[in-house]
């Protein structure tokens, strides 16, 4: 094919704009151009050279004859390469070129609109309009969530943008996650987002240049790919605004509309060994349950398809795990309904299970590895929160409700944090630099079970927002009853005008405006109750919830796997703007400019075990949950109360909150106040960020995403701190900036959460049996660490008239080396010895446990009787190292 174009191969003035825009002043970056010609070539073929100036590029391509295209790597190459071909053009082959591993960070997204057409064609003028028009409308949606404003312009055959991000190579597969996403809401059958243009090497066109796919005709001509529109100021994207894209991508094994493909072609698991549907249980306890009216038929379907297809399991073993799996969904399926599923997967074509059908010849010759024993994590023990770092009247108070309860002042804390944030709603925002504003929505939970007063001091922390509803309440009645007096004279006058006004000319009567109540707290916290809420809530809601279970299983469904309700929640953490589209009601479009909504409540620990998955890591949920999880304490009457000046002082802190205002723009529209750091506070701030930046680079996984949102979090923090300050009438050198004693208020706490975190985590790394056993030590830890089988059997209601089942569970925690029997003497009175179990030091600091019976010899006994202080956190974990060193095994850790 003849790629020799009849026009002008390239702009010098576009090629000299588009690489001062695409790469960093100084910067080395490749030129590549494809099916190339220089001066002298017989045949066409790849040619290359590494740049550090524009000017040296467009000198060297005057020696290009012809080419199919015109290529720039668009993120910093090492400068070594550089030496390759030192700002000059060779001859070469994929070797000579860059690779993943020779970029040093991502610094562009391509989003790429093309036509679906024959391959090596250009586009037709009508589709590559249609291309554009597609990117531009990109544009739009995206700018009004609040991404910054791309590079828009044409490739010569469609549609491009290009979005400055600063992420490192390695990206864990976001912007990947992100093009799947875009696509997944932009795409159709006719025009797609390439989500192939994620490696970090990706060439980008170069704007400026001919792009020459198939013959020159006039149906389908050659273009200069162009840049049409530069922003004078291109901002990175927020992270936390890809994430909200990527939550929209398909699920891994699902086509780009979310289905799956109808075979597995490979299996998705199945190694070799006797534990294979132990392995297969466990997935199924992980996996989301199947909710009636949430696509619940497609998760119970998906589950039995990795059961029989992925792990290659037996029809009665994969039937044997759907019976576990089904005790989590709601409603429960039928044996018939549980078989009918199974049988289907069972239908389907490929191969199953792997490993599993090796021949039994083969199988014997390869020894079964035998499973890994798996010990205690050092989990650090449970540290109050520094509640000292809020002003005077509000540490006060949580100290004094949490004595009048008789609960951790955690209990107390997270609530109101999130209370007195939600009462200041979106009229403010920190401002940490010109492109980083925080506003200060908070979401967060107190891990307990049942019974154990988390609703009672949710209640105590939100009395002010709730009266403050009731009055609303009672006032909407009040203007309801006035309204419908109203509009009864309304439609009389209406009449009136009818017969004789309108004859006359005279202007219809006004009818008039139906009222809306103030609101302040929701407990409806679906998605769409709470946009339909937020339309006349400019401030933002709490939503209060006692359960958080259902919020939590109702995201799980992302609906069908889609990410709606996921991506709008995600929008409302950030304050951003939220579009809901309504097929019914009189109001068909509900746009909210700044969505703020602030979630608080209580959720078990099963439900955290369910919801702390990769999945809702990846989509940035959980991690934005702030979690407190203070050990249980055994309730005990007191008659301490919280005095009436003290709940007095705290209502008049939520009043001056409650009464901040947005400020206006040129255009009369509202819009928050943000607040600078002053100098000082600026000073403690970088330093916060450089250590929290340290330590995320040493965490992955859950951790690592949740330290990620804990740096936002600790500018909330701050913003809170100074706005408290503020309502208490303390001294402050400005009202309007953020000083250094705020910001270390703020960093304080997110250092606790980030702490507690890391400790809920740990402890939700239990699998079932060893989150029996925990509860189990939790109980005796309450009873100052020593507990009879009597005992066991009258304060646990598991083992209620079960003394053997009692005496059980007490020798795994022996078996565990949690702990010892000892007998007691008889006390001066007289009477028998008795038998008694005596925690040790490993259970004092709560550490994690697995398989403890498989821990059989593992324990030290020299020290088994020995109680160590539960904060020698050093000193727990040598026993813990010492004790897997002499067994040989590794220690795990979290």
């Amino acid at each position: 094919m003849n790629y020799r174009a009849r026009k002008q191969l390239f702009d010098p003035a576009k090629v000299k704009q588009a690489v001062e825009k695409l790469v960093e002043t100084g910067a080395v970056f490749e030129f590549r151009a494809v099916a190339a010609t220089l001066n002298g070539d017989r045949r066409p073929g790849i040619v290359y050279g590494y740049f550090d100036n524009v000017d040296a590029l467009l000198k060297e391509l005057s020696g290009i004859r012809s080419a199919k295209g015109f290529y720039i790597t668009i993120n910093p190459v090492d400068p070594r390469l550089h030496s390759r071909a030192y700002n000059v053009l060779k001859r070469g082959g994929e070797t000579d070129t860059t690779t993943d591993k020779n970029i040093i960070r991502r610094r562009w997204l391509i989003v790429d609109c093309d036509v679906e057409r024959p391959t090596d064609i250009s586009s037709s003028d009508v589709e590559h309009e249609a291309a554009l028009n597609r990117a531009a409308k990109i544009r739009g949606e995206l700018s009004a969530e609040g991404w910054p404003e791309p590079l828009y312009g044409s490739s010569g055959n469609g549609g491009r943008l290009n979005y400055r991000i600063e992420l490192p190579t390695d990206d864990d597969g976001l912007i990947k996650r992100v093009l799947l996403g875009l696509n997944e809401r932009f795409g159709d059958d006719a025009i797609s987002v390439d989500a192939k243009v994620f490696n970090p090497a990706r060439i980008d066109k170069l704007p400026g240049t001919l792009v020459c796919k198939g013959d020159d005709t006039p149906e389908r001509p050659h273009r200069i790919a162009a840049l049409i529109d530069v922003p004078q100021v291109v901002d990175v994207v927020p992270v936390e605004l890809l994430a909200t894209i990527a939550a929209e991508a398909p699920a891994e094994g699902t086509n780009a509309s979310g289905n799956t493909n109808g075979k597995l072609t490979k299996p998705l698991f199945g190694n070799a060994g006797p534990d294979v549907v132990e392995r297969a249980r466990r997935y199924a306890a992980k996996c989301p349950p199947a909710i009636q009216g949430s696509d619940g038929s497609k998760a119970a379907y998906n589950v039995a398809r990795y059961l029989v297809v992925g792990f290659g399991l037996s029809r009665a073993d994969a039937l044997s795990v759907m019976r576990e799996y089904n005790k989590q969904c709601q409603p429960e399926w039928n044996e018939h309904e549980l078989e009918h599923k199974v049988d289907d997967a069972a239908k389907l074509s490929g191969e199953r299970g792997g490993k599993l059908n090796e021949s039994k010849a083969e199988a014997a010759e390869t020894p079964a590895k035998p499973p890994k024993k798996k010990r205690f994590a050092e989990v650090t023990p449970y540290v109050p929160p520094p509640v000292d770092v809020l002003p005077e009247p509000v540490c006060g108070f949580v100290k004094a409700a949490a004595m009048a309860l008789g609960c951790d002042i955690a209990y107390i804390l997270l609530p109101l944090i999130i209370a007195l944030a939600a009462a200041v709603g979106t009229t403010r925002r920190i401002r940490l630099k010109r492109t980083w504003h925080e506003p200060l929505v908070a979401w967060g939970g107190v891990v307990a079970e049942s019974g154990t007063l988390k609703s009672p001091a949710l209640d105590m922390a939100t009395a002010t927002l709730e009266r403050k509803q009731e009055d609303a309440f009672a006032r909407y009645a009040d203007d309801l009853e006035i309204y419908k007096r109203d509009l009864q004279l309304h439609e009389a006058d209406l009449l009136t005008w009818k017969k004789n006004g309108r004859k006359a000319g005279e202007p219809p009567p006004e009818k008039p405006q139906e009222p809306q109540p103030a609101r302040f707290i929701i407990d409806d916290i679906t998605t769409e109750a709470v946009v339909d809420r937020l339309q006349h809530a400019p401030r933002g809601l709490l939503a209060k919830r006692d359960e958080l279970a259902g919020w939590v299983l109702g995201l799980n469904q992302y609906k069908g796997g889609k990410g709606g309700d996921a991506a709008v929640w995600l929008k409302m953490h950030g304050a951003r703007a939220v579009t809901n589209d309504r097929k019914t009601g009189a109001t068909k479009l509900i746009y909210v400019p700044r969505a703020g909504t602030w979630v608080v409540g209580g959720i078990q620990p099963g439900i955290l075990r369910r919801i702390l998955t990769p999945e809702h890591f990846e989509s940035g949920l959980s991690a934005r949950l702030l979690l407190a999880m203070p050990p249980v304490q055994p309730k005990r009457w007191t008659e301490a109360t919280v005095d009436e000046a003290t709940e007095d002082a705290l209502d008049f802190i939520f009043e001056r909150l409650l009464a901040l205002d947005f400020d206006v723009d040129d255009d009369g529209k509202a819009k928050p106040v943000d607040l600078a750091l002053t100098a000082e506070g600026k000073a403690v701030w970088i330093r916060f960020y450089n250590e929290h930046a340290l330590e995320q680079a040493d965490l992955t996984g859950d951790l690592a995403a949740a330290w990620s949102k804990l740096e936002g979090y600790a500018a909330r923090f701050a913003l809170l701190v100074h706005l408290l300050r503020w309502a208490a009438d303390d001294t402050l050198e400005n009202k309007n900036k953020v000083d250094d004693r705020s910001v270390e208020a703020g960093a304080a706490l997110a250092r606790w959460f980030g702490a507690e975190a890391r400790r809920i985590y740990g402890v939700m790394g239990d699998d079932p049996d060893a989150a029996e056993l925990r509860r189990t030590v939790d109980l005796i830890r309450r009873k100052d660490g020593t507990i009879t089988v009597r005992e066991l059997e009258k304060s646990d209601r598991r083992f209620r008239g079960r003394t053997d089942d009692a005496e059980a569970e007490l020798n795994k925690l022996t078996v565990a080396g949690l702990g010892a029997w000892e007998v007691v003497p008889p006390g001066p009175k007289g009477g028998a010895s008795k038998r008694v179990f005596r925690l040790s030091a490993v259970s004092a600091v709560g550490g994690t446990l697995e398989n403890p019976v498989e821990n059989a010899g593992c324990g030290d006994a020299d020290n088994a009787d020995k109680p160590v202080d539960a904060c020698d956190v050093d000193a727990v974990n040598g026993m813990l190292a010492e004790a897997a060193e002499d067994a040989g095994e590794e220690t795990w850790t979290f």
